[in-house]
């Protein structure tokens, strides 16, 4: 059975990290159930950008299609909603919809209801519980196939109590930090300045030469301030991007210094290694110029968590440059062979 998902965004930014209100559809491609969780969690920290009266705005939409059906949900509040039927649905239950998968609370149900009829028979078994509890070994979905390679001592990370907010980032927490890009459009911004300088000063240089010092100074004066706007930009483009540990929710988080909120995983003491992969996408950028709309192909790096079930699943998926990826997986690698 092909459990792989293609993602189709709307009104998000290719990398994640921003809600644009664009109703451009942006390509991610195919990808995992695991990765689709990934994208989930971080999409739902977003919020539509605000416009002014009759404007049309693109809530942050995702259209997932799998076995020749398509699923469209939007994100409200920090809630996913069902495009179809207006239900909010939690993250693992979306991704049990579209995969054709058991959502967490069935599960939970089933496993209370085969616990009430073995006690009922007088048949108890071990590891029977009603509200199947999540522990090392059992069949529960969250920790099917995984055990704790450090921190043996700590429990699986509780999803229910577990969230965003709960996840300490401070400096207490075992962490490292790098120099990283705040975007792509960050990254891009500074080399747009310097092109136009060059362009002014020579511009500027043409019109000094046909003997006009006066407009040509003008000029050069727009071309000088482009240089310096270049700095400014290049200055303020990077930020400082973490990955750390926080050991009391056993879990593993990133993000910068920009970012209002982290990503984070769970199960932490599972960890066996870090990995990148490519996402590439084309949008269509709108211009004043003869040529019209532009194609523009953008990539952006993951930074993904394995564990010792098999599961590759992304941590971070708005590093712009592979430079970036590769430094923030080594730093990783390193952070987790201190872990004991």
């Amino acid at each position: 059975m092909n459990e792989k998902v293609r993602v189709t965004l709307q009104g998000i930014s290719q990398d994640l990290s921003t809600a644009t209100g664009s109703y451009d559809p942006v390509e991610l491609g195919e990808m995992t159930p695991d990765a689709l969780l990934g994208v989930l969690q971080q999409a739902v920290k977003l919020q539509a950008p605000s416009g002014g009266a009759g404007d049309d705005i693109c809530a942050p939409s995702l259209v997932l299609d799998h076995a020749g059906e398509t699923y469209s949900f939007s994100v409200e509040n920090g809630q996913l909603m069902d495009a179809n039927s207006g239900a909010k649905l939690g993250l693992f239950d979306a991704v049990a919809l579209v995969t054709k998968q058991r959502g967490r609370s069935e599960a939970r149900a089933e496993a209370a209801r085969q616990f009430k009829e073995k006690k009922a028979a007088g048949k108890p078994q071990a590891g029977d519980n009603e509200t199947a509890p999540m522990v090392w070994g059992s069949d529960n979905p969250d920790v099917k196939g995984l055990t704790p390679l450090r921190k043996k001592d700590l429990p699986p990370t509780d999803r229910v109590e577990t969230g965003v907010s709960t996840i300490d980032t401070s400096g207490r927490c075992p962490q490292f930090a790098m120099t990283s890009w705040k975007s792509s459009n960050a990254k891009q911004a500074p080399v747009a300045a310097l092109v136009m300088g060059i362009f002014i000063g020579l511009l500027a240089a043409a019109v000094m030469g046909a003997g006009q010092p006066g407009p040509g100074l003008l000029v050069a004066a727009v071309a000088g301030f482009c240089f310096w706007l270049r700095g400014v930009l290049a200055r303020r483009a990077k930020t400082e991007f973490r990955v750390g540990f926080d050991w009391k929710c056993n879990a593993i988080w990133a993000k910068r210094d920009s970012d209002k909120l982290p990503s984070w995983l769970g199960n932490a003491s599972c960890i066996t290694d870090f990995s990148v992969s490519e996402s590439r996408s084309q949008r269509t950028v709108r211009t004043a110029s003869p040529m019209g709309n532009v194609r523009v192909t953008e990539s952006v790096w993951w930074l993904n968590v394995h564990k010792n079930n098999g599961s590759c699943v992304p941590l971070y998926s708005c590093l712009t440059t592979k430079a970036e990826a590769e430094e923030a997986v080594s730093k990783a690698r390193a952070l987790l062979g201190q872990q004991e």
